[in-house]
């Protein structure tokens, strides 16, 4: 049974013109909310993020920043980001970096390198590597295979 303290607001502004692309991301709301939240009754919790990216035909840089602040308005978490894709005919080779600047007691960056590769027009499959520097952090790796309709 969902309770009002379960509703959550989201708004979206996006501009797309050229190799230009922003957008404004802010999530208002309780425990189903994307944003990560303190606790499950942290219904006043927010997420904001703001991005950008431009594609330099052949590579697209992108930025971005995303805050999240629990009900009592402390920022938890505030994230930057800096991506890289480079298209090479069926091959993407992708590159990112990320630092959340509130993180407790050390830094909390990760660094990733991946590709995809299009079987298709719709099929990509994937994989990645990554090194995050955090309390628990480490090494890892994934894969993915993508299809749209």
């Amino acid at each position: 049974m969902t309770t009002r303290a379960e509703e959550r607001t989201t708004l979206n502004l996006s501009y797309s013109k050229g190799p230009i692309v922003a957008q404004f991301l802010q999530t208002n709301g309780g425990p189903g909310n994307t944003v990560a939240l303190a606790s499950a009754g942290d219904v006043k919790a927010q997420g904001t993020s703001i991005g950008a990216s431009y594609n330099f035909g052949v590579a697209r840089l992108s930025v971005v920043n995303a805050k999240t602040e629990n009900a009592a308005g402390t920022v938890t978490a505030d994230t930057t980001g800096l991506g890289l894709t480079v298209p090479m005919g069926a091959t993407t080779l992708l590159a990112g970096y990320a630092k959340n600047k509130k993180a407790a007691a050390t830094a909390d960056t990760k660094l990733t390198v991946g590709a995809n590769y299009a079987l298709s027009k719709r099929t990509t499959v994937g994989a990645d590597v990554f090194k995050q520097d955090a309390v628990g952090g480490g090494t890892g790796f994934g894969i993915r295979a993508r299809h749209t309709f």
